[in-house]
Formats: structure tokens, C-alpha cells, sequence
């Protein structure tokens, strides 16, 4: 009965020394990767939004000019007319906006908190972005777009017609036409401007599975959200659990205790100081997660900014709990002592 006793704490031990390593760093994730505040305060303040958009801009601002190179009938003229429009059309407000509303909606998606993820509209701004580049047509880019040539000949045909002006501007109505023509035939155009969630973002940057790793990462991120307060009542209940049953050894509970506290908030205190560490191997690590779950949105998000605030709040609530290891170990050395002289 008393190895049977003795294996019961020693499982009881093990459980609490887990919980004291695992709840800081849930706590901490839940406190500040899932709170609403996170994603409309402080990735803001850090910039991260300004950084996404730049990124995205100079993602798009790349693919044009590649595709001007390996194209005859493109040249940079052409580039720069298409790169302008979009920024004309998808300004930085605008799109900040965009990510703000949906990282909080996705969020709220995951914790459970919302039955659905967030959608949005770009079909406005595509709509959009054929007038602004309506604007911008003129005969130059329309005779380089379709590889033709132009001389004083040409050009008088095409005045007297009144296709042109005498000034080389096309006719309004026939430059609309031709642009809405382009934008509702062109389905590559229009692709990227009918997703209307993060989820066809994810399929359109390259995730097949991106539906089914949605529901999965809800489930998880779901139950991870609702089970941190079991998860300290848990090892409230193991703590005092593990009291009671040495009641007649009250030195020895607080010595199991004291041992599981003190190792338990150590190992979270140094986890949450990696953590803070910039290029450390453990942001290196989650990195590479990042980069094999969601992709292009692992360039968007700073894991400095993610990170940072949680292992501060990890290695804080480590401390705490590595406090109250050293207090609980040293009741158990007094009581010892106490036991010794009498």
C-alpha cells in the first residue's frame, strides 16, 4: 500500500511539474496571441500592417514587371501604368483596414467565439480598378498591348473615324467598352479579387487543403481557448491533492510541491526568454512551422511581434510559479529542521 502511495504522488508530481510548464505558456498565448486588442493595437503600433502591405505591393510590383520582361507587346510603360493603377485602388488604408478586421474576425473564428470566418468584397475595387485603368489607356499602350504599329496614316484613319482625338486620346465611351470587355473576359484578372476569405487567400497562395486545415486548426485552437482555466483548476486540485494525501508528512507534500513548482516555472521562465530572443533556434523552429502552415502569410506576420509579448508573459508567469517552488522547498527545509531538533 505504501509503494502504491508512493508511485500515486510520484505520478501526481509529474502531472503538476507538466502543468506548471504548460500553463504560462497557454495563458500567455491565450492572453495575448487570441485577445482582440492584440491584433487592433499592437501589431499596429509595431508596424506589422504597414509591412504587409509593402510586402504585398512589392509582390505585385515584381509579377507585373516579370511578366512586361516575358512579354514582346509589354514594356515598362506598361508596368508602371498597371503597378499605379492598383495602388490607386488598393491604397494602404484601405488594405490595413482589411487585414485588421480580418486577423480579429479569424481569431474569433478559432476560439470559438464566431460561428463563421470573416468575408470581404474586392469585386468593388476590381470594378474599380478597370475605370482608373480606363483612364489611363491611351493609343500608345493599346497599339504596344496588341503588338501593332503606328504612322501619320494610321493615326488620321483613326481620327476620322473618331476612335482618337487629334491629341491621341481615345474615345471615352469606346476606351470604356474595350476595358470592360478586358476585365469581364479575363478570369487571371479577376481570380484574385473574388476571394472573400482568409481561407481563399490560403487556396489561391497555394493551399490545397486549406478548407480542411481550417476546421482542424479551429478544433484545436478552440479547445486549447477553453481549456486554460480546467488547466489551472487542474493543478490547484493536484496541488492540494498531493497535501492531503501526507497530512501525517505535511514536509514531504510541501517538498513534492516545492520541487515540481520550482522546476516546472523554471523551465517556462527560460522558454519564455528564448522567446524573446531575435533569430533564436526556438523562433527559428516556429518559423519553419509557420512557413509550412500558412505559408505567404508567415512573411506578413513579424514573429517578433507575435512572439515577444508571449514569452514576456511566459517567462513573468514562470518567475511566479519558480517563486513559489523556492517558498514551498523552504517550508519543507524548516519543517525538517524542526523535526530534527525535536
Amino acid at each position: 500500500m505504501r509503494i502504491f502511495n508512493g508511485l500515486f504522488a510520484l505520478i501526481i508530481t509529474v502531472l503538476i511539474l507538466a502543468l506548471v510548464i504548460l500553463y504560462p505558456l497557454a495563458s500567455a498565448t491565450n492572453d495575448n496571441l487570441l485577445s482582440d486588442t492584440f491584433y487592433t493595437e499592437q501589431l499596429e503600433t509595431a508596424g506589422t500592417y504597414e509591412v504587409a502591405y509593402d510586402a504585398m505591393l512589392g509582390e505585385v510590383e515584381q509579377q507585373v514587371k516579370t511578366a512586361a520582361l516575358e512579354d514582346p507587346n509589354l514594356d515598362e510603360d506598361i508596368a508602371d501604368w498597371v503597378i499605379e493603377s492598383l495602388q490607386t485602388v488598393l491604397t494602404e488604408e484601405y488594405v490595413t483596414d482589411l487585414l485588421k478586421q480580418n486577423m480579429t474576425g479569424t481569431v474569433s473564428y478559432l476560439s470559438g467565439e464566431a460561428e463563421a470566418l470573416p468575408t470581404f468584397d474586392l469585386m468593388p475595387k476590381y470594378d474599380e480598378l478597370r475605370v482608373v485603368m480606363s483612364d489611363g489607356l491611351t493609343l500608345d499602350r493599346v497599339l504596344k498591348i496588341s503588338g501593332l504599329s503606328s504612322n501619320g496614316a494610321t493615326e488620321a484613319v483613326l481620327v476620322a473615324l473618331g476612335i482618337v482625338d487629334q491629341e491621341g486620346n481615345i474615345n471615352s465611351v469606346l476606351k470604356e467598352q474595350a476595358m470592360r470587355a478586358t476585365f469581364d473576359t479575363n478570369e487571371a484578372l479577376k481570380e484574385p479579387f473574388m476571394m472573400t476569405s482568409v481561407v481563399d487567400v490560403m487556396i489561391y497562395t497555394g493551399n490545397e487543403n486549406a478548407i480542411a486545415d481550417a476546421e482542424n486548426a479551429k478544433r484545436w485552437v478552440t479547445l486549447f481557448h477553453k481549456g486554460i482555466l480546467p488547466m489551472l483548476l487542474v493543478l490547484s486540485f493536484l496541488s492540494t491533492l498531493l497535501i492531503l494525501m501526507h497530512l501525517g508528512r505535511i514536509k514531504t507534500a510541501f517538498s513534492l510541491n516545492g520541487w515540481a513548482y520550482t522546476l516546472g516555472g523554471a523551465v517556462s521562465a527560460v522558454l519564455g526568454a528564448a522567446l524573446i530572443q531575435k533569430n533564436g533556434l526556438l523562433l527559428q523552429k516556429i518559423q519553419s512551422v509557420m512557413e509550412k502552415n500558412i505559408g505567404a502569410f508567415s512573411d506578413v506576420l513579424s514573429l517578433d511581434v507575435l512572439m515577444h509579448p508571449v514569452g514576456k508573459a511566459m517567462a513573468g508567469k514562470g518567475l511566479i510559479l519558480f517563486g513559489i517552488g523556492v517558498v514551498l522547498l523552504l517550508l519543507a527545509g524548516l519543517m525538517k529542521k524542526r523535526q530534527q531538533r525535536d
